[in-house]
């Protein structure tokens, strides 16, 4: 018989997302034939996660792990099919299982992330995510994926807040940065800092301000602005059409938005009224659907 070898193993659950000994065994009946041992996953009715490729998984759970040497923050998703697995108790587990492998996957991998692949590769006592959204597959037979993601690692002068709604469903996570000698443990700063991340679940911004939005979505709005007011006298039209386009950035743009806890002030004007921040270095809005 041919030696089954790891690398062997990892190339049919590539393939077939199905656990090591599932694949093990195929690979032993087929011989080492990858493309027999495909077949025979499928005989045995392991292999629907293929049918399942063309499924939208819409539902799913946000997620957020904060590394154990708090050198940095990510927020993900774990998606599925439908919203009753959502409250399965191996779906719930899949998750909480990932937040701890992210946890305590060191420091250094974390910080490299930059691909799903990467991430997927994330273990901890020999177990990958990768192992994890397999597993739970093969126990309830609907497409699970990780879905959008994000990671921030620990910089000295910045202060890094995450918030995630009761439904699991929308979170975001935001990074100040601070001004000179002012410490990122500040209650101050770090409250503001977790109200921002509260309001961008909120209020869904689409970019800090203007220079965020892409040229072709500003200029479809001027162009349907324009229209609107196309009977109204030429030498109005422009100031007009600045004045909605000031309304439009006002609800698009985080920097114009009224903050959702006091819509008296804007979140600019939140950010100044701190004089230990300098400004919002970047955030993130992850939602399922």
């Amino acid at each position: 018989m041919k030696k089954i070898t790891k690398e062997m193993i990892s190339e049919l659950r590539k393939i077939s997302f199905q656990g090591i000994m599932d694949c093990k065994l195929a690979l032993q009946d087929a011989d080492g034939d990858i493309n027999r041992a495909v077949e025979i996953l499928q005989e045995k009715g392991l292999m629907s996660f293929i049918q399942r490729n063309d499924k939208e998984t819409s539902e799913g759970n946000v997620f957020v792990a904060v590394n154990e040497h708090s050198s940095s923050t990510i927020m993900g998703s774990l998606c599925c099919e439908t919203d009753f697995v959502t409250k399965n108790e191996i779906f719930q587990k899949a998750v909480a299982d990932i937040i701890t492998c992210l946890t305590k996957t060191d420091p250094k991998n974390l910080t490299n992330i930059l691909e799903i692949s990467s991430l997927l590769k994330a273990s901890h006592d020999g177990v990958s995510i990768a192992d994890i959204v397999a597993a739970v597959f093969s126990k309830i037979k609907e497409k699970i994926i990780i879905g959008d993601f994000a990671i921030y690692p620990a910089i000295s002068d910045m202060v890094t807040a995450h918030y995630v709604h009761f439904n699991k469903k929308v979170g975001a996570m935001v990074q100040l940065k601070v001004k000179e000698n002012i410490d990122i443990s500040d209650k101050r700063v770090i409250s503001i800092a977790n109200d921002i991340a509260l309001h961008i679940t909120a209020m869904n911004p689409m970019g800090y301000d203007e220079d965020d939005l892409s040229l072709d979505l500003i200029e479809t709005e001027r162009k349907i602005f324009a229209e609107q007011i196309k009977d109204k006298p030429e030498q109005i039209k422009e100031n007009i059409i600045n004045g909605k386009m000031h309304k439009f950035y006002s609800r698009h743009c985080l920097k114009y938005q009224s903050f959702v806890k006091d819509p008296s002030i804007t979140i600019q004007d939140l950010i100044n009224s701190e004089p230990g921040i300098k400004n919002i270095h970047q955030f993130d809005r992850l939602s399922i659907g």
